[in-house]
């Protein structure tokens, strides 16, 4: 009986757990506040980031700030780089419930006043992602964020996948 397999089986008083390199991981970006921004700003103009930003190391593709760092009529504004081997069709996706615009290699690709958050490639709400054919090389994903109404904090996914297949692309961020 079950009640008595504790007679018959015995576990080990130690449980040995490799270490895990988390480090590959993590995803730079240089970050900074800019302001003036008006949130209607029908993406006619393309903020950058300020001279005084500071470089951040995301634990992956998932990162927040709270919203009391963003000061009112601002972005906060974070310059991503990528490398992709080949070139390829892909879904470029910045996903968060934030107010956010996003840019591509230097050209507007998407943005939105917020919403709700589905942060896969195959669910992602419109106007958080785009599909476009990338060529092999460096890219640059420039995102500005500023919080909607009573918003605390401000949580994002980032990634960009392969737009057949929505698989993520993960040793790209370098």
């Amino acid at each position: 009986m079950i009640i008595s397999l504790h007679e018959r089986v015995t576990l080990p008083k130690e449980y040995i757990t490799a270490e895990i390199d988390f480090s590959k991981y993590t995803i730079r970006a240089e970050c900074g506040i800019y302001s003036p921004w008006f949130a209607q700003d029908e993406n006619k103009f393309k903020p950058e980031i300020p001279p005084d930003t500071q470089t951040i190391d995301f634990p992956g593709v998932y990162g927040c700030i709270e919203a009391a760092k963003i000061f009112s009529d601002s972005l906060y504004m974070m310059r991503f780089k990528f490398i992709l081997e080949q070139t390829r069709t892909v879904r470029v996706m910045f996903n968060t419930t934030a107010n956010s615009r996003i840019w591509i290699d230097g050209e507007y690709a998407f943005g939105r006043e917020s919403g709700r958050m589905a942060p896969s490639f195959h669910r992602c709400p419109e106007n958080q992602y785009a599909d476009m054919k990338m060529q092999a090389g460096k890219h640059e994903l420039l995102v500005g964020i500023a919080p909607a109404d009573n918003q605390k904090k401000l949580e994002w996914i980032i990634g960009v996948g392969d737009s057949r297949s929505k698989q993520w692309l993960i040793d790209i961020w370098r």
